[in-house]
């Protein structure tokens, strides 16, 4: 009689025999008898008064077990399918929401570092692609509520001045709260000075910096009453205004500027 030795899950191991034929049923039989009896002796008490020794659930597969690196590298690889699937990857991980976070810190490494001029310039549009349209960049910045123009007109002493001045004040927004007045022409913003070519510009930053739920002094030229100062409470740029461009003078490469200066990444 010839016996083998099988090894099973418990890191046990069963002996069974190789009988001849005849005697094959008996010692089916008893073999089966064994195996009850021991499967009766290693059962566990708990199992019995109905305790599982772990009763957590089983844990979900996690969206989020990927390797943002692999992704970013891939590009610039020589294959255009694979390097149009990661760029779609990438797009389709922002839309989702999914490691956003870990993405977004490889793809300013590889615009800080890579010498691929493929590599880089993907990655470069998908950070413009995330500053714009997924992050929270704009929403955070302040928002004022007014249509404005740069004009110059003859100030007291006879030189021309420039200033910001309101042609719209939007309803419901932190300009209408404070009193801003369409015709206000606003000569400074805090401790900015107006009366540059580019004030409107400057008007616009200083808003933009100074951020959300902020307060800002308004010095403001208003006919027939002088100057006054207007003190208001920015309110934060809404996702819908941020996203759709022509709400602004700017463009999304100088939003983009921005965004990486805040990060503290140089631009390249």
């Amino acid at each position: 009689m010839k016996f083998h030795t099988y090894a099973v899950a418990a890191g046990c191991c069963l002996v069974t025999a190789q009988a001849a034929p005849e005697d094959a049923a008996p010692l089916r039989a008893a073999g089966a008898a064994d195996a009850a009896a021991v499967e009766e002796s290693q059962a566990d008490p708990a199992e019995d008064a109905g305790v599982v020794e772990n009763d957590a659930p089983a844990a979900e597969v996690s969206l989020k077990d990927f390797d943002a690196k692999r992704l970013v590298a891939e590009l610039g690889g020589e294959n255009a399918t694979i390097r149009l699937g990661a760029e779609e990857e990438v797009e389709r991980r922002f839309v989702e929401g999914q490691d956003s976070e870990a993405l977004v810190a490889e793809l300013l490494r590889t615009y800080a570092e890579s010498d691929d001029p493929e590599q880089w310039e993907r990655a470069r549009e998908l950070l413009v692609l995330w500053a714009v349209r997924f992050s929270d960049f704009g929403p955070n910045h302040g928002f004022l509520g007014v249509q404005h123009r740069l004009v110059v007109f003859p100030s007291a002493e006879g030189k021309p001045r420039y200033a910001v001045q309101v042609d719209r004040v939007v309803s419901d927004e932190p300009a209408e709260a404070a009193g801003v007045k369409v015709g206000d022409r606003i000569l400074m913003i805090d401790d900015v000075d107006l009366n540059t070519l580019h004030g409107d510009l400057s008007f616009y930053r200083h808003i933009f910096k100074r951020g959300g739920g902020r307060k800002v002094v308004l010095k403001v030229l208003r006919e027939g009453e002088g100057e006054i100062e207007i003190p208001a409470v920015l309110g934060r740029q809404r996702r819908e205004y941020f996203r759709n461009l022509d709400n602004f003078e700017r463009s999304a490469t100088d939003l983009f500027h921005d965004w990486l200066e805040s990060n503290d990444v140089p631009l390249r």
